[in-house]
């Protein structure tokens, strides 16, 4: 049977952990499978910060009052908020979340997770969690039915697609 689309929007909020480079790919599975890791939806890589996935808010250290000589202190030669190690985390670059929408094409319970490596390409430990949708979809209209006879003497009607 064919389905209308269904589109899922999966989001997790990048935790305290993770730098500038690093990268998350979705994994999906349906109900009865368990996640693979070594096996992601797609090769797409979700950078955790920065204007391609469209997360992030400006932090501590980034934003107007980072910028400013309490977040620089540029004029006592040493760093401010934005430039110590501590503004180098979510916390001084900003609050980012990751938000993938994956295309479904059946319905069914949906598992989603995702990986998250660093800019080399190693596997963080402690990833975001599993999380499952269950996903109605409309089935497409069938093709309407055609009169193929009809014998009067049995009173049957055959139809064909």
């Amino acid at each position: 049977m064919d389905y209308f689309k269904g589109i899922v929007q999966v989001s997790f909020a990048v935790g305290s952990t993770y730098t500038v480079g690093d990268y998350a790919r979705m994994h999906v599975t349906t109900a009865a499978t368990a996640i693979d890791y070594n096996a992601p939806v797609d090769n797409i890589q979700y950078p955790l910060f920065g204007k391609s996935n469209q997360s992030g808010i400006f932090g501590f250290g980034q934003g107007t009052f980072g910028k400013h000589n309490f977040g620089t202190i540029e004029g006592r030669n040493i760093s401010g908020y934005g430039n110590i190690a501590f503004g180098n985390t979510p916390f001084g670059r900003g609050s980012a979340y990751v938000t993938v929408n994956y295309e479904a094409l059946t319905p069914n319970k949906y598992n989603f997770a995702f990986s998250v490596y660093d800019v080399a390409g190693n596997v963080h430990s402690g990833t975001p969690d599993e999380d499952s949708a269950y996903v109605c979809l409309r089935p497409k209209r069938p093709n309407p039915l055609k009169r193929s006879s009809y014998n009067n003497g049995t009173t049957t009607i055959i139809f064909t697609v």
